[in-house]
């Protein structure tokens, strides 16, 4: 445990293209000890959002429209995300995201070494989370994801298993968020289009 080195990470996406990263969550785990938290708000091309993206996870046009672009704030990232151990829940998506998003800025490509949370356990994030006794209050937000993916490797690693018959009945849920993850002026019609 005391060698257990990584960096935990997930990503949010403002559309359906994976190279529209919005939000990067990134933990930072060193001798089996979380050492930093980083939330980082990225702009998306043309600051575009799908609705169905934004209920999800609540990120909006407006929190990102003053936010670097993906390609600024690759530069300080890269280092880290190429020669550390990256953790993931779903990792495909997220190492996805990461080359979609390379690709698009035309960025070198890295190679990632990574671990995906999900492959371990064939859990839900959610019921990880549960089954490990791990508290994740705002699902979809990329800091409370890999936080909690965080927390959820460290306990695998040091041998605590999966408790099956903690898991919550999840079908009670939508898997939809809704609009109520939306808030403000941004459901309200404009009706001053004179």
């Amino acid at each position: 445990m005391s060698s257990l080195t990584f960096t935990a990470i997930d990503i949010e996406t403002a559309t359906h293209d994976q190279a529209s990263i919005c939000q990067i969550g990134l933990v930072r785990v060193k001798n089996g000890s979380i050492i930093s938290k980083e939330s980082i708000l990225i702009q998306p091309p043309g600051n575009e959002y799908s609705a169905r993206h934004s209920c999800i996870h609540g990120i909006h046009a407006l929190m990102t429209k003053d936010k670097p672009l993906f390609h600024e704030v690759w530069g300080r990232l890269k280092e880290e995300l190429s020669t550390t151990l990256l953790v993931a829940h779903n990792a495909s998506f997220d190492i996805a995201a990461l080359y979609s998003a390379l690709e698009h800025y035309n960025l070198e490509a890295a190679e990632f070494n990574y671990i995906c949370t999900y492959r371990l356990t064939n859990l839900k994030l959610t019921e990880l989370c549960d089954s490990l006794e791990i508290s994740l209050t705002n699902h979809h937000d990329a800091l409370a994801d890999a936080s909690a993916c965080a927390e959820g490797y460290i306990k695998l690693k040091s041998g605590v298993r999966p408790n099956h018959s903690l898991i919550k009945d999840s079908k009670a849920e939508s898997s939809f968020a809704g609009h109520e993850r939306i808030t403000g002026d941004l459901l309200k019609p404009d009706l001053d289009c004179a």
